[in-house]
């Protein structure tokens, strides 16, 4: 399973800390719909969050995180 988790240097922009903070990984669909109904303070749309992140010269990105299903049927990252 693919997810995407927000990365990079810590921050004083309003989005990017709490996505930091947040420290969650997300589905293409989930970006989408937070790109849709949220937005990011500059944009919305859905492709608004994986396009522009925090806004203009932001410094953060996605980082795709490969996910798999343990014997206990909960999610673990795939080193």
């Amino acid at each position: 399973e693919i997810r995407y988790m927000y990365a990079g240097p810590s921050s004083d922009r309003p989005f990017c800390a709490a996505m930091l903070r947040l420290n969650k990984v997300y589905t293409r669909d989930e970006l989408h719909t937070m790109g849709s109904t949220v937005g990011n303070g500059i944009d919305q749309g859905p492709d608004a969050i994986s396009k522009w992140h925090g806004g203009p010269n932001c410094r953060h990105f996605f980082t795709r995180v490969n996910l798999i299903m343990n014997l206990e049927f909960q999610w673990i990252q795939d080193h």
